[in-house]
């Protein structure tokens, strides 16, 4: 409980003493053997793990002015000691994930469940049946969550294996599978209610896992094409060392051995590159057929223009000094871009691509 305006503070107490006050206060009013119907309050300690009060003082009587330039300086320094003591409370001891019958209340729930307890009780005096039914309702909310976060998960780690996406036919079985899955793990969850509340709770969750599916299909169309995306940088290497070379033929290699060498250096490299992204634009290519290869060729085009833009923003900013530094972050990046494609999953997938 947050108290606002609290006057009873001796100006010589410390904050410790201040709490012991708050304390106080808030023992009279929750402690069951110091109300006197006390039914509320032990509600309340049967119901909550932790109850807690702060008082905070007047933040001063500047503010209450229609004329007050919201000046930090006006507010009161007791106020501000108090509301810096009470934020610091709240953010390193006072937050803990409450839970309702055993499952966590989330960010996702508490508005839902608060809504229908809310809805339970405007129109008339607690009722043994409105609040049966409010707890119906909460333990469907929560077998909602619990399923959503099932299906979000088990999607999420299938997706995770699949940077590239998966094939729509593959998605959509995917999503059958961790349906039936999630079907399954309802049935062992307990709600307060008869047959038809569960059967009803169920077509609910069916609903919310096609709208999460909608979302997954869309998420993995846009993987499908950004299949090549992760080869912009080292096209953009390429394509830089190809113009470089062909300026290079009017420019130096007529009369210097030296170009003549760099540049058929760059032209093995250029070559190797084009080799590379040939055999990974095949596989997809075998994979997914001409429109999606297409449609990814085009996503890695934009990704090399976008990376252009980035390196002439740098370039304008850079010093000659730190040059030594960007080759060695540049030589980090792409390593750690083979290093991905590399990975145990990413060479599976490639293999049987392959």
């Amino acid at each position: 409980f947050l108290v606002r305006d609290w006057a009873n503070f001796e100006d010589d107490w410390t904050m410790e003493q201040c709490k012991e006050q708050m304390a106080k206060h808030l023992d009279k009013h929750v402690n069951p053997s110091k109300v006197v119907e006390n039914s509320t309050a032990q509600a309340m300690q049967e119901m909550f793990g932790r109850i807690s009060c702060f008082c905070l003082p007047h933040p001063g009587l500047k503010i209450q002015k229609a004329a007050w330039t919201g000046a930090v300086s006006d507010i009161d320094r007791d106020f501000v000691r108090f509301l810096d003591e009470y934020i610091h409370e709240v953010f390193t001891e006072g937050l803990a994930v409450k839970r309702i019958l055993g499952s966590d209340l989330s960010t996702v729930t508490f508005p839902m469940v608060l809504r229908n307890f809310v809805k339970a009780f405007q129109d008339a005096a607690p009722a043994a049946m409105s609040f049966t039914q409010a707890m119906t309702s909460a333990t469907v909310l929560l077998a909602k969550e619990q399923a959503m976060k099932s299906y979000t998960k088990k999607m999420n780690d299938a997706t995770s294996k699949n940077p590239r996406g998966i094939e729509p036919q593959a998605f959509a079985e995917l999503h059958r599978t961790m349906s039936t899955d999630v079907e399954e793990e309802y049935k062992g969850v307990t709600i307060l209610g008869d047959d038809a509340a569960r059967d009803a709770a169920w077509t609910s969750i069916q609903e919310h896992l096609a709208t999460l599916y909608k979302q997954y299909t869309e998420e993995n169309a846009r993987r499908l094409e950004k299949a090549l995306v992760v080869f912009g940088n080292i096209a953009l290497i390429g394509l830089v060392l190809f113009v470089l070379d062909r300026a290079s033929d009017w420019t130096c290699d007529w009369w210097s051995q030296t170009c003549r060498d760099f540049s058929k250096l760059m032209f093995l490299v250029y070559v190797v590159i084009i080799a590379y992204l040939g055999v990974h634009v095949y596989w997809l290519y075998s994979e997914r057929g001409t429109v999606a290869t297409t449609a990814a060729a085009m996503e890695m085009w934009k990704e090399m223009m976008r990376l252009c833009t980035v390196y002439a923003e740098l370039a304008r900013q850079v010093q000659l000094r730190d040059l030594p530094d960007i080759g060695r972050k540049a030589i980090a990046a792409i390593q750690e871009t083979y290093a991905s494609r590399m990975s145990p999953n990413s060479s599976g997938q490639s293999k049987k691509n392959a």
